[in-house]
Order: structure tokens, then sequence, then C-alpha cells
């Protein structure tokens, strides 16, 4: 389980056009792990950059695509490095 755990979060949003939007998105953590009488730490970075396309009211388009890193020292946790990518389409009727 954690014990203490720091975090820093950092976004920013461009709006490149009246229908399309940059968000980059960037998450440091780092964890103090104790479980019993073992303790370990790990730190995760994250950088997250998306894309949205809002081309009428009613519709949007997004897609982002993301790094995800963990660092661990001990035994508490497993390091691991993940590429991300999603996107997704929005209909609304209003």
């Amino acid at each position: 389980s954690s014990r203490l755990s720091s975090a820093l979060s950092l976004s920013a949003a461009y709006a490149a056009t009246a229908k399309i939007r940059i968000d980059l998105l960037g998450r440091y953590v780092r964890r103090s792990l104790v479980e019993g009488n073992e303790t370990g730490k790990d730190t995760l970075k994250t950088l997250t950059l998306g894309a949205t396309y809002v081309p009428t009211r009613s519709l949007q388009f997004a897609c982002n695509v993301g790094r995800e890193v963990r660092h661990n020292a001990g035994t508490l946790s497993y390091g691991y490095v993940v590429n991300t990518a999603g996107c997704s389409a929005q209909f609304v009727i209003q």
C-alpha cells in the first residue's frame, strides 16, 4: 500500500482554429510504499498529446496518444513502459 504520494500535473490547451483544439498533459507521481517490513518507492511519468475536432455543434471527434513510464526501487512495484492511443466520436442531439 502507498503511505505517501506526491503528484504534479501540468496541462496546456491550444485553440489551433475555431474547430480544432490541441491538448498536452504531463503528470509525475512519486510514491513511498510500505507493506509489512518491506519498503520501496516508485515514480510514474505520463505524457499525453490529444487533438479535438468539432465540425458542427452536434459532432465531435477526438484522438490522443501517450506514453507512461514507471520506475521502481524495491520489490513492491514493477517498472513498465506503455504507449497508448485512442479515438472517440460524439454525436449530440440538441
